[in-house]
């Protein structure tokens, strides 16, 4: 009787750490995606004032 319990608990414990690996890998992705749009925008933003002063 006391198998059927351990054995969910271990299969939960081990969905839950897989999932949580997924989940981590996808925040992980969105944040590099993130700062790449936010670098390109800020690089965009000073070649143009760049642009603009010296030009």
């Amino acid at each position: 009787m006391l198998e059927v319990p351990l054995f969910t608990i271990n299969t939960f414990s081990k969905l839950f750490r897989e999932s949580f690996k997924y989940i981590a890998l996808g925040v992980f992705h969105n944040l590099i995606h993130i700062l790449m749009n936010l670098s390109w925008l800020i690089v965009t933003q000073y070649a143009t004032w760049c642009y603009i002063i010296f030009h």
